[in-house]
């Protein structure tokens, strides 16, 4: 006769009816319909408890027939208090989860360990021919403003070069210095530290707390990679300058055709920190 409770035509009050349409009663809830399947099967019309000839207990005599039906809603209504109680615990159960996630924020040592472990520590050569180890020479402890150059380059890396001298200019003094500049060759097979002295020189850029680095193929590849700028070309090279503060955690993409004053204003944002 079907997992639940089915409605009768309490005009005909046949059952037989019922068990032919096998329709759902209209006024239970599918809580109640499961709570039914522990008890024996009845038919209820949609209009009980109103109209009392409307319906029909089967297998039960008729001076029981109320006081089994008052326990059925007693069930439900018990029921859907439990469930009530459980959605609460639930949501109490989730807001604990997140205050306990807030609560463990990573230290700032953990935050170190963990720039260092994914940006590496590879050797780089500067503009000088200076040796200087990727993370604990050039990320920590700054605020570092990056963009990849070659410097065969004709337009983008010319232009973009003398924009962020513009962006250096509207940091002021205050806040120049602890603002560090790297620009990353995607083309160490021709780039040695000559050619990006005599490139930096060219644009006014070889100036303190401003690397222009290579190494090998390899290296550089690899450091590259990790900053999501590697192209197997250096004519298909991103233009998009990557800023952050490994110490903090928090890092930035940046239009280079943005104002030099917003692109100072989000360096500064990065020294405040949040």
């Amino acid at each position: 006769m079907g997992r639940f409770a089915r409605c009768a035509d309490y005009r005909t009050g046949s059952a037989d009816y019922a068990a032919k349409t096998e329709k759902p009663c209209p006024m239970m809830s599918d809580l109640s319909r499961q709570t039914l399947l522990t008890r024996p099967l009845y038919f209820l019309d949609s209009s009980f408890p109103r109209r009392r000839e409307s319906s029909i207990a089967v297998g039960l005599p008729p001076s029981s027939e109320r006081q089994y039906l008052r326990a059925e809603l007693i069930d439900v209504l018990q029921l859907s208090s439990l469930r009530h109680v459980a959605v609460g615990i639930v949501i109490l159960l989730c807001v604990l989860s997140f205050s306990s996630a807030a609560g463990a924020a990573p230290s700032a040592q953990e935050r170190e360990q963990r720039a260092q472990s994914y940006f590496g520590d590879d050797v780089l050569l500067d503009q000088d021919g200076v040796r200087r180890k990727f993370y604990s020479e050039l990320l920590k402890d700054r605020v570092v403003l990056i963009n990849v150059v070659f410097t065969q380059c004709r337009d983008a890396c010319p232009l973009i070069t003398q924009r962020l001298r513009t962006v250096r200019q509207q940091l002021g003094a205050s806040f120049a210095k602890p603002v560090f500049f790297l620009s990353l060759s995607v083309d160490p097979e021709h780039d040695r530290p000559q050619h990006l002295k005599a490139f930096a020189q060219k644009q006014q850029a070889d100036e303190p707390g401003w690397r222009f680095l290579t190494a090998e193929p390899a290296t550089m590849h690899a450091v590259l990679k990790r900053l999501g700028q590697f192209q197997n070309q250096p004519e298909d090279h991103s233009t998009l300058l990557i800023a952050g503060n490994p110490a903090t955690g928090h890092w930035l993409k940046i239009r280079p055709d943005s104002p030099p004053e917003a692109i100072a204003a989000k360096l500064q944002g990065l020294i405040e920190g949040p």
